[in-house]
């Protein structure tokens, strides 16, 4: 005998077979050419924590979670391989070959991925809150360990009175002394965008710095369009973090920025003296010269570090930078 159904089971099967319909025509939406569960190819573009945005080679943005056999975590940057899991979700199931790599250490030890495929590295400077030399210094040694090209921005150039000038030309002279290029700006005055924009054109670079240099300003007015937050400083010089997640942005004349959580502490991935010693390009003269193999470069006697530091060869901020990443 054939079962009848109740008119309110008859509702609640057409109300299930709607949903399933109206996801099926949500995921073919998403999915143009693609056919639904195929490895697709994109790039992350936003890191949420437990979940990542993808942008599908068809420009549509998917949120996806790594698949747990990854042995790594997809960053901003990343070029992957996902499938589709649902409409408007996804599972990363590779990490295709990255050119490059920037990492740091977290305050437990562990070295944390910040960005890849990354071509320059953009460190964010302004004279409120002063400039954090250490920081400064470790993420330059970090360009030069990983091959990516750094360049200095100092911000906020507005605020200068004569004093500050003074010290803002000795910060800009050291690091063009070391071959490092530095760009001023000011998103008040609009100062300094243009040759900015020309640096970073067709490339992809990602924006450091301590808080409250005024990253997300500089990047709003890099990317009009963007609604990058911002925020003012704190009363005691010290910048509030503006900036929740790492996104890219894609810039109008090619490739694109890359805007990190603010950094108050970048840790290096080691700190043997050795290795650290080669992120200082003034250094490397005199690496290998000294008396004794094992030198430490401290107060050892016939040491080629210490003999240009005492001839002023190696600026002497630089070098108490490098004894503090190595202590």
């Amino acid at each position: 005998m054939a079962r009848r159904f109740t008119q309110q089971q008859q509702r609640r099967f057409a109300r299930i077979q709607a949903e399933r319909q109206h996801r099926l025509e949500r995921r073919q939406a998403a999915q143009p050419t693609d056919a639904t569960g195929a490895l697709q190819h994109g790039t992350v573009v936003a890191n949420h924590g437990a979940e990542l945005e993808v942008e599908s080679v068809h420009g549509a943005r998917v949120r996806c979670t790594p698949r747990s056999t990854l042995l790594e975590t997809p960053v901003c940057g990343d070029q992957v391989g996902w499938r589709a899991a649902d409409a408007d979700q996804g599972v990363i199931e590779t990490i295709l070959p990255r050119r490059t790599l920037l990492q740091r250490i977290d305050d437990h030890g562990r070295a944390r991925a910040m960005a890849a495929n990354i071509d320059r590295i953009l460190i964010v400077a302004a004279l409120q809150p002063e400039p954090d030399r250490l920081l400064i210094d470790r993420l330059l040694v970090a360009a030069e360990l990983t091959a990516i090209e750094p360049m200095l921005i100092l911000n906020k150039i507005d605020l200068a009175d004569a004093e500050a000038r003074h010290a803002m030309d000795a910060l800009v002279a050291l690091y063009h002394q070391l071959g490092y290029t530095v760009l001023e700006s000011s998103t008040i005055a609009g100062h300094g965008l243009d040759a900015i924009h020309q640096a970073l054109s067709g490339l992809n670079v990602i924006f450091t710095g301590q808080s409250g240099v005024g990253k997300s300003s500089l990047l709003n007015a890099l990317l009009p369009d963007e609604q990058a937050r911002t925020g003012a400083l704190h009363s005691s010089g010290h910048g509030t973090h503006t900036t929740s997640t790492a996104r890219l942005y894609p810039m109008a004349q090619g490739g694109a920025i890359i805007d990190s959580p603010g950094i108050r502490d970048f840790g290096l991935d080691s700190r043997d003296p050795a290795h650290i010693a080669q992120g200082f390009p003034e250094f490397a003269p005199f690496l290998g010269q000294c008396r004794f193999r094992n030198c430490r470069h401290l107060d050892d006697s016939g040491c080629a570090i210490r003999d240009a530091l005492e001839q002023g060869i190696i600026d002497p901020r630089r070098f108490e930078s490098w004894r503090r990443m190595t202590a």
